[in-house]
């Protein structure tokens, strides 16, 4: 069993619901600047603010308030878009691409450690989590 692959598949899903993972455990739970730079990252192109909160279950004010203090801090950079002067652009600069990837790697390593401790067959631990994370959501 490749735990190293599985690790970097469960983290793309990470990304994909933050939501739902933010309710299973603290230490999952990224929905600051930490959530942010695991989204741009994974996306690895510029993307609209508003979905961010949409992946991130965030409002439009705790979004806009997270990347002005990412902003100030050269992490990220945004900009409207030309043509719908309401849309914001959003993507990581040099700076905040490299912190991103290293929090990325720590997500990983992570996931890396509970798949490992979960042991048995990979799709039957994925499937394992997820419905785990399936029953914590309908309980919520």
């Amino acid at each position: 069993m490749d735990y190293a692959v599985l690790a970097q598949e469960m983290s793309r899903a990470h990304c994909a619901h933050l939501r739902e993972i933010g309710r299973v455990a603290d230490f999952l739970q990224h929905q600051g600047e930490d959530g942010v730079l695991l989204c741009l990252r994974l996306e690895d192109k510029p993307i609209l603010s508003g979905e961010l909160m949409e992946k991130m279950g965030l409002t439009t004010g705790r979004v806009a308030n997270i990347l002005k203090h990412m902003e100030e801090k050269g992490l990220v950079c945004r900009w409207q878009d030309h043509v719908d002067r309401r849309r914001v652009f959003v993507s990581l600069t040099d700076d905040g691409r490299a912190l991103a990837q290293v929090k990325y790697d720590q997500v990983v390593s992570s996931h890396l450690q509970i798949l490992k401790a979960l042991g048995g067959d990979s799709d039957q631990t994925i499937q394992a989590v997820w419905r785990f994370v399936s029953a914590v959501n309908q309980i919520h």
